[in-house]
């Protein structure tokens, strides 16, 4: 998790999860239930530091099957990480380590509605690697890059395309 500031008005984002940890969810045959939500908190310097809290993950029907709802499964943002935005502030590039993925907020919406566009059901995203942790934009080459934690290397991603368009692998020590 980490912090960032949107260049255009200033506001602070902040993603994270919040446990629900006062539901207890043991059941005979596993665990089950709503444990956690994926979240940004935007807090806003210029109005007395108010926090609006966004679900990144309204789209999911808590009490579906996620076992044979794969569109949900596939929608959905696991661990929210690091944001890099545009010099504009018009958009935010956000990784998420369970999802896999890197997506793109639209920088001007405030709300769970509009995070991630009109059609929720298909957010901007491009999966990128195992666990994206870090991003940096080279807006001048329209490029994302991503590192990628678990299989350590970095992604390359069209920033505008969100298409992948290499990955990286870094060096690894163990192997030497």
């Amino acid at each position: 998790f980490e912090v960032s500031v949107n260049p255009a008005n200033g506001k602070v984002y902040v993603p994270h999860t919040d446990a629900r940890n006062f539901v207890r969810f043991e059941h005979a045959l596993g665990v089950r239930g709503h444990m956690v939500d994926n979240r940004v908190a935007i807090v806003d310097p210029s109005s007395g530091y108010t926090v609006t809290t966004v679900d990144l993950n309204t789209h999911i029907d808590r009490g579906s099957n996620p076992a044979t709802n794969l569109a949900e499964r596939q929608a959905s943002i696991s661990q929210p990480g690091m944001m890099a935005w545009t010099s504009d502030g018009s958009a935010a590039y956000l990784t998420a380590i369970g999802s896999r993925k890197l997506f793109r907020l639209n920088g001007s919406c405030l709300g769970a509605s509009c995070v991630f566009g009109p059609d929720r059901a298909a957010p901007d995203a491009v999966e990128v690697g195992e666990g994206p942790t870090g991003v940096v934009l080279q807006e001048g080459k329209n490029r994302a890059y991503v590192l990628n934690r678990f299989s350590n290397s970095i992604s390359v991603v069209n920033a505008t395309s969100l298409t992948k368009l290499t990955e990286v692998p870094l060096h690894d020590p163990g192997n030497a």
